[in-house]
């Protein structure tokens, strides 16, 4: 009989574990379809599917957490969820490594899974707080105070964390929920509170509706229904004007494959291929893409040199070329000597600039990018494992000032500098009219890097009210305007011109008047009334 005994009792364990690993696949893969919520999307698709999918995928997450036994049992959930999405969402790390870098391709699986669970860590820690400060689960809370705290936890919580990401260790914001909802209701919120914001009201949409299902009530779907409303009613609105007249601009996409790129023939042949796109145009400004030239200014050949001054000269016209160069002197002339370091740069060289390199405007880039620009404490001895060149940049200076070009004032970004909204508020702030984005995310090949990096600059735009520019070099070259549409763009990994035009604008939104600081602010105001009444019933509890 002993046997027997035993045998039944294990049936229902190996049942309970069965449902356990079924839910858990449940988390990673609607961390999976979360993911997907980002770009690309296909264009038959109608544009509001993504955000909808977006909110139902946390809905999920929301519920399982309000749901799960311990706050435990809700960090291991989120974990799941997260390694999911950013699994997922940002796959194209292991082309970098394993194709450019020529790391192993076991190795290289390795480092990106490693960096999604890193990442994943922020979906956790979001899970294990909201459950940690609202311990009843539901039906035993069922109170609509109650069922409020759990709502406003959990997207409080996702809030902070969401921007912690986008800070520590330099920071890396990417797939930060926002963008999801760009071409949805909730992206009227992007002017006011940025793409955090964004983030914000999408889980607290999502978490509302869980509740509702959860605690089988109704009135968490009608403050649902609000933040929506709320969203659209902000998107009628016009935060800022037209500057001037609109600017005819040239945007070059040279689309040379990264492992040619630094290729000494090849970088002398890509200076005359640049410089014969930019003469076949006529636009007052012509953008060239980050590192267009590989070689400092006076290290390139003085024929190449004369060639873009005279055009600029005769023409009267400008061009903002991506090159490194030694770090400015006070007077910002171009130095031969590289002693005291090299920046990853834009020089603006206009009607006025002479023979000796005096540009008509220079800007350094500030934010670099981990193992691309500068190599991360302890971790030389990976990168001495790539076969890959490794820049060892200088920072450029902070909130430096806008470019002066014909009657608009232009704030250029290298790469991914604009996942980094916040630091572009000050660039508004001194008048900038115009953004404009260098990239070079070749590294990446034709992946869903691109689109997503071009969704990124879409949310700068609208957060900021500014048009934005974008001259790459395998993708994606576009137009955006001040409301974060697309005018127009470059097919990836082609070589091209993109003329367009573009409206300044003038006027700050309250995002750039207050960046981040009323959105965090108010997710952990969230957070510290949910602890202290958190508190407050604990300490009535018998």
């Amino acid at each position: 009989m002993r046997p027997q005994v035993a045998a039944s009792n294990s049936q229902p364990n190996r049942t309970e574990l069965r449902v356990k690993a079924a839910a858990m696949m449940g988390d990673l893969v609607a961390g999976i379809i979360q993911a997907c919520c980002f770009a690309p999307w296909p264009p038959s698709f109608p544009p509001w599917l993504p955000g909808l999918m977006q909110i139902l995928t946390l809905a999920w997450l929301a519920r399982r957490t309000f749901l799960a036994p311990n706050p435990s049992s809700a960090f291991w959930r989120g974990l799941t969820f997260g390694f999911g999405g950013f699994g997922a969402g940002i796959g194209w790390v292991y082309i970098s490594l394993h194709v450019y870098a020529e790391l192993p391709a076991a190795l290289a699986l390795s480092a990106t899974a490693i960096l999604a669970l890193g990442l994943a860590l922020g979906p956790a820690a979001a899970s294990w707080l909201c459950r940690t400060l609202y311990p009843a689960s539901p039906p035993h809370g069922t109170r609509w105070a109650q069922g409020l705290q759990a709502i406003a936890c959990f997207a409080g919580a996702w809030t902070v964390f969401e921007g912690v990401r986008g800070y520590a260790f330099t920071g890396f914001p990417w797939l930060a929920v926002g963008y999801g909802q760009m071409d949805s209701p909730l992206a009227g919120w992007a002017p006011v509170l940025g793409v955090y914001g964004v983030g914000g009201a999408t889980v607290l949409v999502a978490s509302a509706l869980a509740w509702s299902l959860t605690a089988r009530v109704r009135w968490p779907v009608a403050l649902a229904l609000l933040v929506v409303v709320c969203g659209w009613t902000l998107q009628q609105i016009e935060w800022v004007q037209p500057q001037g007249q609109p600017m005819s601009v040239r945007l070059l996409q040279g689309n040379i494959r990264q492992d040619m790129k630094f290729d000494p023939e090849l970088a002398l042949s890509a200076i005359d291929r640049y410089a014969q796109l930019t003469e076949a145009g006529q636009a007052t400004l012509t953008v060239l893409p980050e590192t267009a030239w590989v070689l400092p200014w006076l290290a390139a050949p003085d024929a190449a040199r004369e060639r873009l001054l005279t055009l600029a000269q005769q023409r009267k016209t400008w061009i903002a070329l991506g090159i490194p160069l030694p770090v400015a002197d006070p007077w910002k002339v171009a130095m031969l000597s590289l002693e005291d370091g090299v920046t990853n740069s834009v020089v603006l060289l206009g009607p006025q600039s002479g023979q000796r390199a005096q540009f008509s405007g220079r800007y350094d880039k500030r934010h670099l990018v981990p193992f691309g620009e500068f190599i991360p404490l302890g971790f030389h001895w990976f990168v001495d494992m790539m076969v890959m060149p490794m820049g060892d940049f200088a920072r450029g200076p902070a909130d430096p000032a806008p470019l002066a070009v014909a009657d608009q004032q232009i704030a250029f970004n290298i790469c991914y500098e604009d996942l980094f909204g916040e630091e572009l508020t000050s660039r508004v702030e001194l008048g900038a009219t115009i953004l404009i984005n260098v990239s070079n995310i070749a590294w990446f090949g034709g992946s869903h890097a691109l689109p997503q990096h071009l969704q990124i600059s879409r949310m700068r735009s609208l957060e900021l009210g500014r048009p934005m520019l974008r001259a790459t070099n395998t993708g994606v070259t576009a137009a955006i305007d001040h409301r974060g549409r697309v005018l127009t763009q470059l097919p990836i990994e082609q070589e091209g011109a993109l003329d367009t035009k573009s409206q300044g604008m003038r006027g700050l939104t309250p995002y750039a008047r207050f960046g981040n600081r009323v959105c965090m602010g108010l997710s952990l105001l969230i957070l510290l009334g949910a602890v202290w009444q958190n508190r407050r019933v604990r300490s009535r509890a018998p």
